[in-house]
């Protein structure tokens, strides 16, 4: 759950017309500190752009970027395009999984990584890849992969 005066400041910034719903969903996820829209949230921000809670599910429900499910701090995205496939994307998403303990879908149990399978985020020429947050990471082996974890782990 946001801070309500971290709720208040992003609505009074973006405002509340319906265009501006999408980044206010945005940015209110990105306050999270475990990345998602909680009930509370969703709650405040319908109340706020008088528009019924039912609509803001459904924008949730409809970007895959949105989520109301707590996903971690570090959300790494695992690139499953066609270009990433081919270069043994599977392996790297297994390497990730092995790493972390977790599969594609969850959190690790101190909430500090989450792995998301997404669809292609423009890295082909370093496929396979990774995102974490906006850095993007390719050509990995488990040794690369190991570092760059730990880096963020620190963090």
């Amino acid at each position: 759950m946001v801070e309500r005066y971290k709720l208040e400041e992003i609505v009074e910034i973006n405002g509340t017309t319906e265009d501006k719903l999408l980044t206010t969903l945005l940015e209110v996820q990105s306050a999270s500190e475990l990345n998602y829209i909680s009930q509370e949230d969703a709650e405040f921000i319908a109340e706020k752009f008088g528009i019924p809670l039912n609509r803001i599910y459904e924008v949730i429900s409809f970007y895959s970027m949105l989520s109301m499910k707590p996903r971690g701090k570090h959300i790494i995205e695992v690139c499953k395009s066609s270009a990433c496939h081919v270069r043994k994307g599977k392996n790297l998403l297994k390497m990730l999984e092995d790493i972390l303990g977790i599969k594609a879908g969850e959190a690790t149990s101190d909430n500090n990584f989450y792995i998301e399978e997404v669809n292609c985020f423009g890295a082909c020429d370093k496929a396979p890849a990774i995102k974490i947050g906006n850095d993007i990471y390719g050509n990995l082996d488990r040794k690369k992969l190991t570092e760059i974890i730990n880096r963020y782990w620190e963090a």
